[in-house]
């Protein structure tokens, strides 16, 4: 049988026949990051720190959760993991707060933390600086053991400046620690350029926000009162 074009634009409009849905496009912005210390004998193998994750923004999405993973043994997302903390939903952008975190891992143990984003019942899985739909693909591994990236302000000066840029494109795009750390790097100036357009105007359609995530006229994204995504003009680094 054959319809005619206003039969069928009729049924499309009653849900009789699929309408063709717009894909939800893959996430901008942090993904998890965490920083533990082993607890000394009697309980070495424990471990005890925070994960935190975000900010993320999905243009055009009603509903956007992000959720942290640490794995132990493994770095595929579709794996077991040992800890799982997971954000609030919010429209258009969310982020994970850090969360006190522990688990058991061995000095010959893969510790990887892996991020995964749904926005509007599309699944996002992201590795270093890539997002993928695949659910098999495999999450970032960092530095063994996991370290405090803070010991990069309490370098002297000069050391900073030979070690930054490279150390502030890792943490920066990992991420590891707050974007206004590395603002002050020359290099990350042009790298940001390109990132910035796109994940500021997603945080900007997607103020003021939903607690503890509060988004202001600019695009730069608070957690729990914290800066975490500056956008332009940038906010002023404290040099110690």
């Amino acid at each position: 049988m054959r319809l005619s074009i206003a039969a069928t634009a009729a049924l499309v409009a009653t849900g009789a026949l699929p309408s063709v849905a717009t894909a939800t496009p893959p996430p901008v912005g942090k993904q998890c990051s965490f920083a533990a210390v082993e607890q000394q004998p009697p309980a070495a193998g424990h471990w005890v720190g925070h994960v935190r994750g975000g900010p993320v923004g999905v243009p055009g999405a009603s509903a956007v959760t992000l959720t942290c993973e640490i794995h132990v043994g493994n770095r595929t997302h579709s794996a077991a993991a040992a800890v799982t903390e997971t954000s609030v939903t919010a429209p258009g952008a969310t982020a994970l707060e850090p969360r006190l975190v522990q688990y058991t891992a061995d000095a010959s143990d893969v510790v990887a933390v892996c991020t995964r984003v749904v926005a509007d019942g599309t699944t996002w899985y992201g590795s270093g600086g890539t997002w993928s739909s695949d659910a098999g693909s495999s999450c970032l591994a960092p530095l063994w053991p996991p370290f405090d990236p803070g010991l990069y302000d309490e370098l002297p000066p000069a050391a900073r400046e030979g070690t930054g840029y490279a150390l502030c494109l890792v943490l920066a795009l990992s991420p590891v620690q707050p974007r206004t750390t590395c603002d002050s790097t020359p290099f990350l100036t042009e790298v940001f350029a390109t990132v910035d357009p796109h994940a500021c105007a997603a945080f900007v359609a997607a103020r003021p926000g939903v607690a503890p995530v509060v988004i202001d006229e600019g695009g730069d994204v608070y957690v729990s009162g914290e800066l975490w995504w500056d956008c332009p003009p940038y906010q002023p680094v404290a040099v110690p």
